[in-house]
């Protein structure tokens, strides 16, 4: 055998070995590798009966028994190299038509096609796709394999009922619970499906995103007015969009920094319609629908050879499939409308489905068991114009909830009709406090910005998004590691429970009233208050004037807490090149000391200001004997101008410190004795 011969025989032969895992292993439809198993159900399986099938963001197979005269199971193979118990979950949904309850029968059979196990999995209620898990007649729940080796598995609907199903996760003593779309299917034998998870690429929009977007029916609308009045110039919004293509008011809006776009129906002649929107100078569009992904693709190219070959574009679209290898290239996904009712049923219209109401949407948001779960920078808007039609549709409160949960959703993205009641001006419907709370809840998004910032550049790093719930406690969730969001969706609600996770203790945002960590507390609530709790340690960063050089940072006393800063240029992927500020902050109690580190800049990226300034409010803190920068004391606050200084306010038992013109190379030392 030739040299040439005998290296390309081995380099095949190593090639197997990697791919593979063992040379041995049965060719299988999906493969366990760290007791860990995830896959996608599709119609490669040819089971009759089934057909394709599309939820809001996930492809899978519908069963529907009208149609189905002869129905097959559900199989495939799952080749499991490690033995032990495995929980056994389903990603799925009850059809629109189904009127009871339906089970799932699952059975699962060796190589030789003997049967070795069998569970049920009862469906969730409503047409929400979410997880379930596999019951068997053991209490742990648990399927054992105490052999290695290809075994099969097979489902089928115990009543005929429409139902759909499009994943499954097998976790060895159920260590890997599922959340969100769950994990890419477990098809290597060399990378589990956690490790395919982190490798998938998330693109960062750009950076007007993360401040409120807002969207209207028509150029005509009067809630224009109200982000042109002289009272609203100081919260600035990211991006305005109007439902038409002549949206010329939108280029007179008196902010030359808000970004125009406008809405259009891509799924037709996606490159006319799209490709006359840009070059008209529109920097994003809102999709009707679900364009295809060829078609994004293109007026992607087509904006980065408008604005430049390294800029971010934005086509906010609802999505198909949210594994799409190209899903997450183009960072702007939208559900369809949520209904402007407290709750509301979801149902599939046109063969689309429509989401439900308020308490859905909170659902959408906080539950790891649906599938809208963890989809980074959604958009969630809640259709307003059904409400606004008649005086007896309006609801005030039911307004105010959602204006106050809107800063806390992934992306702030407002949608408000023309019309309110009796053909008014939707603006001028609006009661004082319901304009004082809209007003509020925008500049709390604009003043979050580098929180909400910093965030989206750990989604990008580690594909999780900025929230997470809690499976007991579906009603609630983190947003980041700082905030608790605890939404009423209750109408005419005077408190609720709220589970205060684990740390030392916990604050109220707006009273400062203590709750100590691990237990549910009852809490009081007000029609123009969210209820949102801050994590003692927590370093919260804040703009409070449009000079981005100048941060506000907010310490909540009592614990120990860190947070490094991510700040890029916001407008190109120079992000993808490291080209991006890394400022760390942690915050340590020693021996009755607070101490605050803030780290040199690094790296940095073009633009950057070579100094800024702070101002930090150290939360809950006793009147200070001393405060040091660096070794060298500081003093209270003689005049406005002050470069350092502090001041203690002991109404609020709070300690700003100012820093002016600090160098972005200098490490600062910040000691205060109480």
């Amino acid at each position: 055998m030739s040299r040439h011969l005998l290296c390309s025989v081995l380099i095949l032969f190593l090639y197997a070995i990697v791919y593979t895992g063992c040379a041995d292993i049965t060719v299988s439809d999906f493969y366990e590798v760290d007791g860990l198993i995830s896959g996608t159900i599709d119609d490669t399986s040819n089971a009759p009966g089934w057909k394709p099938a599309q939820y809001i963001n996930s492809t899978g197979l519908s069963y529907s028994p009208e149609e189905s005269i002869d129905t097959g199971p559900l199989s495939f193979s799952v080749y499991i190299s490690n033995t032990g118990n495995y929980s056994f979950w389903l990603l799925t949904a009850r059809g629109d038509t189904a009127e009871s309850l339906n089970s799932l029968d699952i059975h699962v059979a060796g190589s030789d096609r003997m049967l070795l196990s069998q569970a049920s999995a009862d469906l969730p209620d409503g047409n929400q796709l979410q997880w379930v898990r596999a019951e068997t007649d053991t209490n742990s729940n648990l399927i054992p394999f105490e052999k290695a080796g290809q075994y099969r598995f097979s489902i089928r609907p115990r009543t005929p009922e429409e139902i759909q199903v499009h994943k499954i996760q097998m976790s060895r003593e159920n260590a890997e619970k599922p959340f969100g779309l769950g994990l890419p299917s477990s098809t290597r034998t060399d990378l589990s499906a956690a490790d395919l998870f982190r490798e998938i690429p998330v693109m960062l929009p750009p950076a007007w995103v993360f401040n409120p977007v807002i969207g209207f029916e028509s150029n005509k609308n009067s809630m224009l007015k109200f982000f042109e009045d002289a009272a609203y110039k100081d919260f600035q919004t990211g991006g305005m969009w109007v439902a038409s293509d002549s949206a010329e008011r939108i280029a007179v809006v008196s902010d030359p920094n808000t970004v125009r776009g406008v809405q259009l129906n891509l799924e037709g002649d996606c490159a006319a319609n799209g490709e006359s929107a840009i070059e008209s100078g529109y920097r994003f569009i809102v999709a009707l629908g679900s364009p295809e992904f060829d078609c994004l693709d293109h007026l992607h190219r087509v904006y980065q050879k408008e604005y430049g070959s390294d800029h971010r574009s934005v086509l906010f679209h609802g999505i198909r499939d949210a594994y799409h290898s190209e899903a997450k290239r183009y960072p702007a996904p939208m559900t369809p409308a949520y209904k402007f009712q407290w709750s509301a049923e979801m149902k599939v219209v046109g063969g689309r489905f429509q989401p439900g109401g308020y308490a859905e949407l909170v659902n959408d948001v906080a539950n790891p068991g649906g599938s809208l779960y963890n989809m980074p920078f959604l958009s969630m808007p809640i259709d307003y114009s059904s409400g606004s039609s008649s005086n007896s549709n309006w609801d005030s409160e039911l307004f105010i909830r959602t204006i106050q949960l809107s800063p806390f959703l992934p992306v702030m993205h407002l949608v408000f009709p023309d019309n309110g009641i009796d053909g008014d001006g939707f603006i001028d419907q609006l009661s004082r406090l319901e304009e004082e709370q809209l007003l509020e809840a925008l500049q709390r998004r604009k003043s979050l910005f580098p929180y909400h910032y910093t965030n989206a550049h750990y989604t990008r790093q580690t594909n999780e998004g900025v929230i997470s719930g809690f499976r007991q406690y579906p009603q609630q969730f983190m947003y980041g590691d700082a905030f608790l969001v605890a939404p009423v969706t209750v109408p005419d609600s005077d408190g609720r429970i709220v589970f205060f996770p684990e740390g030392r203790r916990w604050y109220n945002y707006d009273s400062g009233q203590v709750y100590e960590a691990g237990r549910s507390w009852f809490v009081e609530t007000r029609l123009d208050r969210l209820p949102l709790f801050v994590k003692a340690g927590s370093v919260i960063p804040y703009h409070v004037r449009e000079d981005s050089d100048h941060l506000k940072i907010e310490i909540y006393t009592g614990d120990a807490g860190a947070l490094r800063l991510v700040e890029d240029n916001g407008v190109t992927r120079a992000y993808r090149r490291a080209e991006a500020a890394r400022t760390m902050f942690r915050y340590n109690e020693v021996e009755g000391m607070l101490k605050l580190t803030i780290g040199a800049v690094q790296i940095g990226f073009d633009g950057m200001s070579d100094e800024r300034s702070y101002d930090i409010h150290f939360k809950f803190v006793d009147s200070p004997e001393r405060v040091e920068i660096n070794g060298e004391a500081v003093y209270q606050m003689a005049s406005d101008d002050s470069k350092n200084s502090w001041q203690y306010s002991e109404a609020k038992r709070e300690l700003a410190v100012r820093l002016s013109s600090v160098s972005k190379d200098e490490k600062l030392d910040i000691l205060i004795q109480p």
